[in-house]
């Protein structure tokens, strides 16, 4: 396990949410990253077997509950377009070197830099996809380190957040044939529960927030909508 260093947040980067503090408002900057993922994101959908739902609806998810806890703007912008470096851009060094530039254009630079904390390196040098065990330790190692701004943690957190309540769903609507669910995701149940209890308590060594609390109780309710039968790889 990789030892976390303890980092005091900004204040233009506060993690929390203490009672009392509002939500953070809609906006247009908020309006419009919504627009630029729903429409680069255009043809993508999710993996769920059983229904055909655009890629949009997670960005917007991840952008809401990084709202409801009141997070701060750019940290909710950011959420909105975390996958856009990592899913967007394919095999070409230098097409990602371009899409990074017209990231930048359009939300700035600290955008940028919150959305590359939560990018994982997809394919090697000459276009061969990673393994996914090595870029996703990766990507939970750079969490770890004192680079890491918080609001990189919260995005990363609420991404898993509705990833989670995702699964449930898809398992709540193919209770007769769970194993579907699985068939199109990346790893097993028993991979994917693992790597969520992984990243929590990696979060919560370093963290102390109800956004990590909300996710460590969607990785028990997982849990146990997967079942013994189907946690064997």
């Amino acid at each position: 396990m990789t030892k976390l260093v303890q980092r005091a947040p900004a204040s233009s980067e506060k993690p929390s949410q203490i009672p009392g503090v509002s939500a953070t408002a809609f906006s247009r900057e908020i309006h419009r990253a919504l627009d630029f993922a729903a429409y680069e994101f255009r043809l993508q959908k999710r993996r769920d077997p059983d229904k055909t739902i655009p890629a949009v609806s997670h960005f917007a998810g991840v952008g809401y509950i990084l709202a409801h806890y009141g997070f701060p703007e750019q940290v909710v912008v950011a959420g909105i377009l975390h996958d856009y470096l990592e899913d967007i851009v394919q095999t070409p060094f230098g097409e990602r070197r371009s899409c990074r530039r017209r990231l930048e254009r359009e939300f700035g630079k600290d955008t940028v830099h919150l959305v590359e904390f939560v990018t994982q390196k997809k394919y090697g040098r000459w276009g061969q996809k990673r393994p996914w065990d090595i870029r996703n330790q990766e990507y939970i190692s750079r969490l770890c380190t004192v680079e890491a701004p918080p609001g990189s943690r919260a995005i990363s957190c609420a991404d898993k957040i509705h990833n989670i309540q995702s699964l449930i769903l898809a398992l709540e609507r193919n209770q007769k044939n769970p194993e579907v669910v699985w068939r199109n995701m990346k790893a097993t149940a028993k991979q994917q529960l693992e790597n969520f209890r992984n990243h929590h308590q990696i979060l919560s060594e370093h963290w102390s927030h109800p956004i990590v609390d909300q996710l460590a109780s969607l990785i028990d309710s997982l849990a146990k909508h997967v079942g013994p039968a189907y946690r064997s790889p």
